[in-house]
């Protein structure tokens, strides 16, 4: 809990960690344990607490094999077995560590990271921004860290940008075990966005991205997106022709409304199913090739 005082143990409210670090810090010298954190309403940067010195921009959310839960979103006084509300309560993960001296920039590398292992984590609720030129600026999970599953549901990320080369903000695992469940993709701006994974009513609106929105997913299912734009005017960037989606392996109940792509909207061999198009507008080539 944010507004905790700080030497709390975690083992209730009233005796809370302050920061989200020292929590996970916890949970990582007790390794033969299994945890859910529950994190209360309020701004959590990774340079707090004591896994990394203040300002640190090499700090990250580094979540342990053992974490089996990483849930937002909470007023900080419930009960034991309360449910969360980030609706009303939220929780957010930021990376703008040096908001303390009124400055945006520059933010952390990468914002979130999990430790490998064949226990499956769930991450929920929580608000979530940062903005790096980094790969995985603000979720890197490589093939080396991953979970048997990871689970985001029910976040927002939002306002996050990076300017830098070919650098995704979200890279998850070539075996396409990380989803994405309710989770909005709103007013971000990037090379390019995010690459592998799964997703689920998700929703996208206002998203820029230079080269891709989405690289090679594996499933988009009843997802809405809605004025996303791809800036590249070029069908041959260096990307083999900018798009809104390349490569994904499934398409189904998806809607596509008023977006711009460059080269295409959906660059795809793969199949698309009971989805819609409407009012899209691409730079050189058809809707959809």
């Amino acid at each position: 809990d944010k507004d905790a005082s700080e030497g709390g143990d975690g083992t209730s409210w009233s005796s809370a960690y302050k920061y989200l670090n020292d929590a996970l810090a916890f949970c990582i010298s007790n390794s033969t344990d299994t945890f859910e954190v529950r994190v209360a309403e309020g701004i959590y940067y990774p340079d707090e607490g004591n896994l990394f010195n203040n300002d640190d921009t090499n700090s990250t959310f580094r979540i342990n094999n053992n974490v089996l839960s990483l849930v937002g979103g909470y007023k900080g006084d419930e009960s034991l077995n309360s449910s969360p509300n980030h609706n009303l309560y939220e929780s957010k993960l930021s990376g703008a560590v040096f908001n303390e001296y009124g400055l945006d920039a520059p933010n952390v590398n990468s914002l979130i990271k999990t430790f490998s292992g064949n226990n499956e984590l769930l991450v929920k609720g929580f608000s979530i921004q940062n903005s790096s030129n980094s790969e995985g600026s603000i979720v890197n999970i490589t093939d080396d860290t991953d979970r048997l599953k990871t689970t985001f549901r029910n976040c927002t990320f939002k306002d996050s940008n990076s300017s830098g080369g070919d650098a995704f903000a979200i890279i998850t695992p070539s075996e396409d075990n990380v989803y994405f469940e309710h989770c909005n993709f709103v007013n971000c701006s990037f090379y390019s966005f995010a690459k592998n994974g799964n997703y689920y009513r998700c929703f996208f609106n206002g998203n820029d991205a230079y080269a891709y929105l989405l690289n090679s997913p594996r499933l988009l299912d009843k997802c809405f997106f809605y004025r996303n734009i791809i800036s590249s005017k070029s069908t041959n960037t260096g990307q083999n022709g900018a798009t809104l989606i390349k490569d994904p392996y499934e398409i189904i109940n998806c809607v596509f409304a008023e977006n711009i792509g460059s080269a295409s909207i959906v660059r795809s061999n793969s199949r698309i199913l009971h989805s819609t198009f409407a009012n899209n507008y691409v730079y050189n080539q058809n809707g959809v090739d």
